[in-house]
């Protein structure tokens, strides 16, 4: 019974060191692969079949069909900075461990769960398009484009005008290359050129797209006026007010107070 007393301490040592791995896992990577039901299962994985469980885990993220979806909030864009920032905390907060058996599995764990959430991120990141710039016309009337487009805005509506914002993308690219920088940091010289290697592509890839979108300017109205009226004044579109109204967190697209808001330059 010491026997298993002693090995029944061993995997709690081990639930516990890799407990913050799990739960990232559950937070970011569970809806694109296949984990084990709970933290317990996880660890017999983990023990039991480790080799198995990196391979589906890296195998799951690959076959994930993937596509662009815009570059606003229901776009990978979205969340990509708060997982890269995920990763990076993930490497900070480990629990402590004075045995270094359990130390090097913690380690292990949490590399693997790190390079998988990196993997995703970068095939997402490696689906964003360069914008293409489009030539403006002479903008209609406030009434007569209104009366064309037949749209009303709702409260709360997203508007998605395929045009990226460059300050949302180099957040994101400075997150993402932040989270790399991290993990290369903590790894073989071997694997700490091929992550240096991708991370150098993602940067000249997002400050491509960063290039194409447009930045971000402060703006203040004289008075409270609607989003549709404002978005009209600063861009000849009063469909754009969406974009201010979700850039800027309005409560109501009627009244857009008279306060300093972040608006595209163009």
């Amino acid at each position: 019974m010491a026997k298993v007393n002693w090995a029944r301490q061993q995997v709690n040592k081990v639930r516990r060191a890799i407990s913050s791995a799990y739960a990232f896992a559950i937070n970011f990577l569970k809806p694109i692969t296949t984990l084990a039901a709970d933290l317990g299962a996880f660890v017999q994985s983990v023990i039991n079949a480790p080799g198995a469980l990196a391979a589906s885990l890296l195998s799951d993220l690959a076959s994930v069909e993937r596509w662009f979806s815009g570059y606003g909030s229901s776009g990978s864009l979205h969340s990509s900075k708060s997982k890269a920032q995920a990763i990076v905390a993930l490497s900070s907060e480990r629990p402590v461990t004075d045995d270094p058996d359990i130390a090097l599995i913690q380690a292990a764990v949490i590399g693997l769960v790190q390079d998988a959430a990196i993997v995703d991120l970068l095939l997402d990141m490696a689906e964003v398009p360069v914008a293409s710039v489009q030539s403006v016309a002479q903008p209609a009337a406030l009434s007569v484009q209104l009366e064309q487009q037949g749209a009303t805005i709702e409260a709360g509506s997203v508007m998605d005008n395929g045009v990226p914002v460059a300050d949302d993308i180099l957040a994101a690219r400075d997150a993402i290359s932040e989270a790399m920088w991290v993990v290369a940091g903590e790894s073989t010289p071997e694997y700490f050129g091929v992550l240096s290697d991708a991370r150098l592509a993602l940067d000249r890839h997002l400050t491509d797209v960063a290039r194409s979108g447009v930045w971000l300017r402060p703006y203040r109205s004289r008075s409270t006026v609607s989003s549709l009226v404002l978005a009209h004044q600063l861009y000849g579109d009063a469909l754009r007010g969406a974009e201010i109204v979700s850039r800027n967190a309005i409560r109501h697209p009627g009244f857009v107070p008279a306060v300093e808001l972040q608006v595209a330059k163009s």
